[in-house]
C-alpha cells in the first residue's frame, strides 16, 4: 500500500541510498552524469530528500518520522512547523541519530506543515524534506477492506493508516458503538459478527448467520441491528450480542439505518423494493413500495424520517416516518452512499456513475445543493464525521478512502486497498477517548 502523507507518495528508499549516505557522500561529491548521491536534488530515486519523512495525526499531536541514515558530515536535523497562515518557526534541533519527533499540545482541527531540514556539521543547510501535513483530531475512523480481510483505523485526517486488525475473511460492513468505541464488522462469509477494540483485540460476538450484509449501532449504544441479506432476517442484538428480537419477514435485507429517538430502525429490503420501519421491537410500522434498486439508507433523528438511494431509479427519496415520498433528488447517476450531518441536518450522497459526492441542505425546505466534489471513480459508502462537518468517502473502484471537509475540499486519503467496502467513525467523536494513540 501507498500511504500518502503530505500529498504525496512515501518513497522506497533502496540498499544504494544507504550505502552511500553510511559511505559520507557529501552534495558536493555528486556526479554530474549519473546523480547518483542521494543528496543531489537531480537523483531520479531520492529527489535529494531520501528521509521519507512522514506525519501521522493524532489527538492534539503530531508524531513525526524519517529515516535518519547518519553519515559523516552530517549535523542533524532541524524541525520547522507552521500552521493557521502563521510564520514558520523552529521547533526541534535533533541529533543525526535521530527518527523521529512528538509534537504535542496541539489543536485539534488546525492543519500543521512540518519540514525536515537536515545540517552539516559546519551549520550548512541541505535541502529539506517535506512539507509534511496532519490535522489533529480525537476521531476514531475504521475502514472494511473486503479484498484484502482487514479493518484497517485511519488517522483522524485520513492521511494515514494507524494500525489493522486481521483475522477476517470477507469483512463487509461495520459501525462503531460510543459506549466502548469497539467497532463492530460483519465477518460475511464466517457469518459472523466481530468486534475490534483500541488495541485491535477482535472479539467474536455472535455467530450462525448466512450472510450478514449490514450492521448499524444507536447513538446510545444500546443495540445492535444486524441484517441477513441471504436468510432474509434483520436481527436486534445487545451489546454482548444476546438476541433482543428477530423480523423474518424480508427478501433480502441489504442495509439498515438507525438513530432515531424512538428506538425505530430504516431497513432497506433489496429484494422487494422497500424501505421498511420497523419499532425496537421489529414490529413493521411503515414502508414505502415500488422502488426499483435501492442499495442506500441513512435515517434523520429530527423527524423519524429516512433518506433512501434508489440506485435503478437515479433518485434520492425522502421517506416520511408513515412511508410516504415526500421530497426527491434528482437524476443522480446511480446514488448509493448516504450520511447525515448530526449538527446540520445536512445529506451527504455519493453517485457511483457520476463520480461525485455531493451535500444538500434539506431542512427547512426543498433539497439544496451547497457542494459538490468531483473526480472519484467509483464512490460507494460514506461515513459524516461529527467532529468538523465533513465527510469519510470510500471510492471502491479506486481502492481509495478520501477524508473531505463540510465544504467538499480534500483534506487527506488512503489508497492500496484491495477492495474498500465500507467505512465508520465513532459517533461520539472520540472526545473521551483514554487510549490514544493506539499501539
Amino acid at each position: 500500500m501507498a500511504l500518502l502523507t503530505g500529498g504525496r507518495a512515501r518513497r522506497a528508499i533502496g540498499p544504494d541510498v544507504a550505502v552511500a549516505l553510511a559511505a559520507g557522500l557529501a552534495l558536493s561529491s555528486c556526479s554530474d552524469r549519473e546523480h547518483l548521491n542521494p543528496l543531489d536534488p537531480d537523483n531520479p530515486a531520492t529527489g535529494g530528500t531520501p528521509w521519507i519523512f512522514t506525519a501521522r495525526a493524532e489527538s492534539r499531536a503530531v508524531e513525526l518520522d524519517w529515516l535518519p541514515l547518519p553519515f559523516g558530515d552530517l549535523g542533524g536535523f532541524r524541525l520547522a512547523r507552521s500552521s493557521g497562515g502563521a510564520p514558520e518557526s523552529t521547533i526541534a534541533r535533533l541529533g543525526p541519530e535521530v527518527g523521529s519527533y512528538r509534537d504535542s499540545n496541539l489543536a485539534n482541527g488546525t492543519e500543521v506543515q512540518y519540514r525536515l531540514v537536515p545540517f552539516l556539521t559546519d551549520e550548512t543547510e541541505l535541502q529539506p524534506d517535506g512539507p509534511a501535513l496532519a490535522t489533529p483530531g480525537p476521531q476514531v475512523a475504521w475502514v472494511v477492506d473486503t479484498g484484502a480481510g482487514l479493518v484497517s483505523r485511519l488517522t483522524p485526517d485520513g492521511r494515514a493508516v494507524v494500525d489493522r486488525a486481521r483475522g477476517l475473511i470477507s469483512p463487509v460492513a461495520a459501525a462503531v458503538n460510543p459506549a466502548d468505541h469497539r467497532v463492530w464488522v460483519t465477518d460475511t462469509f464466517r457469518g459472523r459478527i466481530v468486534a475490534i477494540d483500541l488495541e485491535g483485540e477482535l472479539t467474536e460476538i455472535a455467530s450462525g448467520y448466512d450472510s450478514p450484509e449490514a450492521i448499524a449501532i444507536p447513538k446510545d449504544g444500546s443495540s445492535v441491528w444486524v441484517a441477513d441479506e441471504v436468510a432474509g432476517v434483520v436481527d436486534r442484538l445487545s451489546p454482548t450480542g444476546l438476541p433482543l428480537g428477530r423480523n423474518a419477514d424480508f427478501s433480502a435485507p441489504a442495509e439498515v439505518a438507525v438513530g432515531l429517538e424512538d428506538g425505530s430502525a430504516w431497513v432497506i429490503d433489496r429484494g422487494r423494493g422497500e424501505a421498511v420501519r420497523l419499532d425496537s421491537t421489529l414490529v413493521a410500522v411503515a414502508r414505502a413500495t415500488g422502488l426499483v434498486e435501492p442499495l442506500g439508507v441513512v435515517a434523520v433523528p429530527a423527524d423519524t424520517s429516512a433518506w433512501v438511494a434508489d440506485f435503478g431509479a437515479d433518485q434520492v427519496l425522502h421517506v416520511a416516518k408513515d412511508g410516504t415520498v415526500v421530497a426527491q433528488i434528482g437524476p443522480i447517476a446511480s446514488p448509493i452512499g448516504l450520511a447525515i450531518d448530526p449538527a446540520t441536518g445536512d445529506l451527504w450522497l455519493a453517485s457511483f456513475a457520476a463520480g461525485t459526492v455531493e451535500r444538500y441542505r434539506t431542512l427547512g425546505g426543498p433539497p439544496e445543493r451547497i457542494a459538490s466534489t468531483t473526480g472519484f471513480s467509483g464512490p460507494t459508502a460514506l461515513a459524516a464525521d461529527p467532529t468538523d462537518g465533513g465527510v469519510w468517502v470510500v471510492d471502491q473502484v479506486a481502492d481509495t478512502v478520501v477524508k473531505l471537509d463540510q465544504d467538499g475540499r480534500e483534506i487527506g486519503r488512503t489508497q492500496g486497498y484491495e477492495r474498500p467496502f465500507d467505512v465508520a467513525v465513532d459517533p461520539s467523536g472520540g472526545e473521551d477517548l483514554e487510549h490514544w494513540p493506539m499501539p
